[in-house]
């Protein structure tokens, strides 16, 4: 990433970001219709203006415990041809970036599997935020799941 804006957020305690041109819109939380049987970060899916999107939690990715769905927010994004919705705990800001407060993830982080959709850290005056590539962030199995879940509903 380059010069440019990224949406920073929290999932409990630590920061995470976005660059903006992946995201749509974010929205509260409403009428998730859960879906038994998934892949366990999809919690289901919504209709937002005539548009389906599977909704992805970054809590389950990240191993933490639901929360009330009142108290989170969807950011709403586009990967490749999936429309999603990323359920986050908080919104914080919408930062512009300067190159110089932008950090590669250490190797180590990019290489194992599970993390791999760390692209960068962008230090911030008062907290370091790990930025998310969304392009990486499903595995080819949580695709596939979303799509059928789309697939599913329109019919």
């Amino acid at each position: 990433m380059e010069d440019g804006e990224v949406i920073v957020f929290k999932i409990g305690d630590q920061y995470y970001g976005i660059d903006v041109k992946y995201v749509q819109a974010a929205e509260k939380v409403t009428g998730i219709t859960y879906i038994p049987n998934v892949a366990s970060h999809l919690k289901g899916i919504i209709n937002l203006r005539g548009t389906l999107y599977p909704v992805y939690s970054l809590r389950r990715k990240f191993g933490l415990e639901d929360i009330n769905p009142k108290e989170t927010q969807l950011l709403l994004i586009k990967l490749q041809a999936l429309n999603i919705g990323i359920e986050i705990d908080a919104m914080d800001v919408i930062q512009r970036l300067d190159e110089k407060d932008i950090f590669d993830v250490p190797s180590v982080i990019k290489s194992v599997k599970e993390t791999r959709y760390f692209g960068e850290v962008i230090n911030l005056k008062d907290k370091l935020v790990l930025v998310i590539d969304p392009n990486l962030l499903l595995t080819e199995e949580e695709l596939k799941a979303a799509n059928t879940l789309v697939e599913q509903a329109e019919e």
